[in-house]
């Protein structure tokens, strides 16, 4: 779990870092893309366009090489972060639930 924890913070400061520049140097594409705020102001439908946005890499065609860089960070790390999750559910539910309900 630890791993998942860490994985997901690199991918929020990543996206934090790449949603400020797109929303300094790209305001039409910032509003395109749902206006993604910080941890906690975020509804699941903004979450969903901008995860959706990396997933997809519209981000690659942009000009800036630190949005590309940062893109390519947070994608990967958003993916890793999903197939972590997927593993976990799929091989190691049993080890969640025996762990609430002791034998």
């Amino acid at each position: 779990m630890g791993l998942a924890l860490l994985i997901g913070v690199i991918y929020q400061i990543t996206g934090n870092l790449m949603t400020k520049e797109i929303r300094e140097n790209y305001p039409d594409l910032y509003k395109e893309i749902g206006r993604p705020a910080q941890i906690g102001n975020l509804s699941i439908k903004q979450e969903w366009r901008f995860f959706t946005f990396l997933l997809t890499r519209k981000y690659a065609s942009i000009e800036s090489r630190r949005i590309r860089l940062l893109g390519d960070i947070a994608w990967l790390y958003g993916v890793a972060n999903f197939l972590l999750l997927a593993c976990l559910v799929l091989f190691h539910f049993d080890d969640f639930r025996s762990s609430t309900n002791p034998r």
